[in-house]
């Protein structure tokens, strides 16, 4: 039983898993992955009623995001006011003392977050690409949601990396903390920008 447990009782299949056990093995970085079901098998029932749930879950939830992004969307001055306020002493260096170092630092972490927020896309649609290019089911999802789960972890895990990476300190006038507050408060606005047409932001 013992040897048993060890090779078969492991991730569970999608249907029957909790989203404590999905979020313990993001914890520990895990990429094993749910169970499949053998193709020569007809469909089992809680495969069935979990795949009709996510579909209309997906429905309600995409209705409750435009709900909300009617109303409620507006920008948090928390996380624009570090890069608002680091854009006006550049602007007064240069105004006032001819120095426009601090405007081509601020100019690097824009096109780094540039850079970063396309390379992301380009991973999500190539995941996309070469999950549907795998798929042998017409019904597979199309979203980036619909990934398997090792899959989007790889490619969250990648753009993380990436976008943490650059600049580094001495390449700018600012300390290391300086800019990851300046990064991600500009992330913030950057992602905002991308999404007024539709008002809404992305995940």
């Amino acid at each position: 039983m013992r040897a048993d447990i060890a090779k078969f009782q492991r991730r569970p299949p999608t249907w029957k898993e909790t989203k404590e056990e999905v979020e313990r093995l993001q914890m520990k970085q895990s990429n094993e992955a749910n169970p499949i079901r053998p193709s020569n098998l007809r469909p089992f029932i809680m495969d069935t009623i979990h795949h009709q749930a996510k579909k209309v879950g997906d429905l309600k939830r995409a209705q409750v995001e435009q709900l909300f992004s009617n109303h409620f969307f507006s920008r948090d001055f928390h996380l624009t006011v570090p890069w608002d306020n680091a854009v006006a002493v550049a602007d007064r260096a240069k105004r006032e003392h001819k120095i426009d170092k601090l405007n081509n630092d601020l100019e690097v972490i824009r096109q780094h977050v540039h850079n970063v927020y396309k390379g992301h896309k380009a991973r999500v649609q190539m995941a996309m690409d070469q999950n549907k290019a795998k798929a042998k089911k017409k019904d597979k999802g199309s979203s980036f949601t619909d990934l398997p789960i090792e899959v989007r972890q790889d490619v969250l895990r990648a753009s993380a990396k990436e976008f943490a990476s650059k600049p580094l300190p001495k390449e700018v006038l600012f300390s290391e903390e300086e800019i990851a507050r300046l990064r991600a408060s500009y992330a913030y606005i950057h992602d905002a920008d991308q999404g007024k047409m539709k008002a809404s932001w992305s995940r």
